[in-house]
């Protein structure tokens, strides 16, 4: 009975497990049924997507062309107005303007070029359109350019060669230098010694001339601006001529306030000299102890107005003083104090004659002599007066004098209207008679 109770169980166990795996396999064939078909809409869909880029391939296919054909006709557009913007300013630049390609032949040049260059250059043919499609040609690089080469006897090199000359002279101007020739090498370059003969007369040029590269060593063209630079030498010449006149000025001036100061300095000398000279001569006329005029002064002043006064026939004194008992005095008081006795009787001698004509001058030793021009015995006698009143001021002392314990003077008066026939010497001696009559007097007199 166990047997079968275990042979039942395990009949059931597999009956259960038989309906399970049977619902699995529903459920896998459901599933399976499911995949199929969404793998049919999924295909269908993907047809159905591929159709559609298909037609839109298609649909953007004739579109882009015609987009490629639109952009083409706008950059085309855009390079004729940019060609043209730049024609028209190279048009109104105020400089001369050539474009040539690397065979040196002409590809374009502005109007300014054709004013300046004129006949000389042939440049007349019209210009072409500033675009590189005009200007067709096979680069050149920069490797194998070689100028000898640019020697077409029609291109615009040899035109510029043979009428171009170095300025200011008659020597052509080398075509390796030509400035085009130059940029077609490869080189930036401006020159100002250039000049292009036109008609009868040069033309000083400052070309700049340029290499235009299409890639880093290949060049396609080459372009150069010239101006006509006759005004700015003109101004320069003249800026030098004016530099040269101010300095030739400046000189000139500096020469003249050389001289100026040369001639100064030569017045001033002269000024000095003459200071001098009339020094010497002043000392020279002068008493070395007392100051006033010397013996030999004496002697000019009175035969000078003798002379005059002689014309004029107007009288002539002459006063002569002589200090009373001075070798008494030296004797006493020494050389030297009576040394200054003198200058203290010429200082108060010179106080009382005051008028410039008049002339006071130590005839010698202790002796003074006074010439008065134009002064009559009475005026002369007033003079002499004053003159013992002023020595009598003085109160200076003389101990062994007879006349007074003072110094004193013996003075002799004389008067003359000179004529031809007398000399100076009569006038004196009448003055010296009148002193020695006062000496006779008693001394301390006027006669």
């Amino acid at each position: 009975m166990l047997e079968i109770t275990e042979l039942q169980c395990q009949v059931e166990n597999l009956q259960r497990e038989k309906a399970e795996l049977q619902s699995l396999l529903d459920t896998k064939a459901k599933l399976v049924e499911s995949m199929e078909t969404e793998l049919k809409i999924g295909s269908e869909a993907a047809l159905q997507q591929k159709s559609d880029l298909e037609i839109l391939l298609d649909v953007t296919a004739k579109h882009s062309q015609i987009v490629e054909e639109e952009l083409e006709h706008q950059v085309k557009e855009a390079n004729q107005i940019n060609e043209k913007r730049l024609a028209q300013f190279l048009e109104a630049v105020p400089i001369g303007v050539i474009v040539i390609n690397h065979q040196g032949d002409l590809c374009y040049y502005n109007r300014k070029a054709q004013q300046i260059a004129g006949k000389a250059i042939n440049i007349s043919q019209p210009p072409r359109q500033f675009s590189r499609q005009g200007f067709a040609s096979t680069p050149l690089t920069t490797e194998s350019v070689d100028f000898e080469s640019i020697d077409p006897s029609s291109n615009i090199i040899q035109e510029i060669y043979s009428q171009t000359y170095v300025i200011h002279t008659n020597q052509p101007y080398p075509l390796e230098k030509q400035p085009l020739v130059r940029a077609l090498q490869g080189e930036y370059v401006t020159v100002n010694d250039i000049a292009l003969q036109r008609e009868d007369k040069q033309i000083p040029l400052e070309i700049s001339a340029t290499p235009i590269y299409d890639s880093p060593n290949t060049i396609s063209y080459a372009i150069a601006v010239f101006q006509d630079i006759s005004q700015r030498l003109q101004a320069e010449d003249e800026r030098i001529q004016f530099i040269k006149e101010r300095e030739a000025k400046n000189a000139a001036l500096r020469l003249n306030s050389q001289l100026q100061q040369e001639i100064a300095e030569r017045q001033r000398a002269e000024s000095n000299l003459q200071k001098a000279n009339q020094e010497l001569k002043r000392l020279a006329s002068l008493d070395g102890l007392t100051k006033v005029a010397n013996r030999r002064r004496l002697d000019e002043y009175l035969a000078q107005e003798w002379r005059i006064l002689t014309q004029e026939q107007a009288p002539l004194s002459f006063i002569l003083c002589d200090v009373d008992y001075f070798k008494h005095y030296n004797d006493t008081y020494g050389h030297q104090v009576g040394d200054d006795c003198l200058k203290r009787i010429a200082q108060a001698l010179r106080k009382t004659v005051r008028r410039s004509s008049d002339l006071v001058a130590r005839y010698g030793g202790e002796e003074f002599a006074i010439v008065l021009p134009r002064t009559s015995t009475d005026g002369a006698l007033r003079v002499a007066n004053a003159v013992q009143e002023q020595i009598n001021k003085l109160q200076i002392t003389h101990a062994h004098s007879s006349v007074s314990q003072y110094v004193t003077l013996s003075i002799g008066v004389a008067t003359l209207i000179p004529n031809q026939s007398t000399f100076p010497d009569a006038l004196i001696n009448l003055a010296d008679v009148a002193l020695y009559k006062s000496k006779q007097q008693g001394r301390n007199q006027i006669s």
